[in-house]
């Protein structure tokens, strides 16, 4: 078993991808950290660029596997559909728009060997020169998300924190899998709800997340915005991520802020009671085995979160 593999979910331009590739390559060169490197492509037909970088790290022996959809896929399932071709100890997901500080990998690794540290998420610079984003402000009642925290709760080591953004972060394999990763696919399509998701099940089932704000990434964000917030897809998957998480209270909950008005809609097919019905349907099943599970309800969780100054 190796010591890390690097998983990627990859739609789009190869530039990127093969940005992050070699970024990462060149980071753990001389680190001593035995990695490879498992790929989940979607979304359209495998074009020559992709296959020329696939070859590439194969020839180096740093290919742990290629599996692809023409079909777009939800970043969970690409992700998902990754790690199962992986063959690393730690688990290190990312986006294929990053690039990595010096001695990222190493760090990661480092941090998870500290008891406690099940999961580690990378703090992120979007453009250099600019401020660091780091873990996550919860907004639940809202929209079942958060907003980036601009202050770490700690300067100089990792702290817990209920949840932070999933651009890049690591876990043990064992945790990953004693989890059930983020969902059955089929729960969330599209954008939106896999972060909460994963954070918050992994507090409900006992095992802790945290955050180094000395792991730092550069992530590239584009020009679309957080326009994504504002479809049918991202609206369902906020309610089904809150029943799963937080049982029918909350997704009733998330669906009274949403069906407020002045909600910003975009392109909608549907009435938001409608997303509501549709939520429901897909998480009933994964919500009631997650119930059954869990070692504190939500609530609770978010009052143990409180108690123990735990960032939220």
């Amino acid at each position: 078993m190796r010591d890390l593999t690097l998983v990627i979910a990859h739609r789009g331009n190869c530039m990127g991808l093969w940005m992050t590739v070699h970024s990462a390559i060149d980071n753990m060169q001389k680190s001593g950290i035995d990695y490879d490197i498992a790929i989940c492509s979607n979304g359209g037909p495998v074009d020559n660029d992709l296959k020329l970088l696939v070859g590439s790290l194969e020839k180096m022996g740093r290919l742990a596997g290629h599996v692809h959809s023409d079909s777009p896929l939800s970043p969970p399932v690409a992700r998902q559909r990754a790690a199962a071709i992986a063959d690393g100890r730690i688990l290190c997901f990312s986006d294929n728009h990053c690039l990595f500080q010096p001695d990222f990998f190493r760090r990661f690794m480092a941090d998870l060997e500290v008891p406690g540290i099940d999961v580690i998420h990378a703090s992120v610079i979007f453009y250099a020169g600019e401020r660091v984003f780091y873990d996550y402000n919860l907004t639940l009642a809202r929209d079942f998300w958060a907003n980036y925290r601009v202050l770490p709760k700690i300067s100089y080591k990792p702290y817990p924190t209920a949840a932070a953004g999933h651009g890049v972060f690591a876990v043990r394999r064992s945790v990953w899998e004693e989890v059930g990763g983020y969902c059955p696919e089929g729960v969330l399509i599209g954008y939106g709800g896999e972060e909460l998701m994963f954070n918050l099940k992994v507090w409900l089932l006992g095992k802790q997340t945290h955050m180094d704000p000395k792991s730092i990434h550069y992530h590239y964000p584009g020009t679309r915005g957080y326009s994504g917030r504002h479809t049918d897809e991202f609206y369902t998957n906020m309610l089904a991520c809150a029943n799963v998480i937080g049982g029918e209270d909350w997704m009733y909950k998330v669906y009274a802020s949403f069906a407020a008005p002045g909600t910003l809609r975009a392109y909608s097919k549907y009435t938001m009671y409608d997303l509501l019905q549709i939520a429901e349907g897909r998480s009933r099943d994964y919500a009631k085995e997650l119930a059954s599970k869990r070692v504190r309800t939500l609530d609770e969780l978010l009052t143990y979160f409180k108690s123990n100054d735990i960032s939220m």
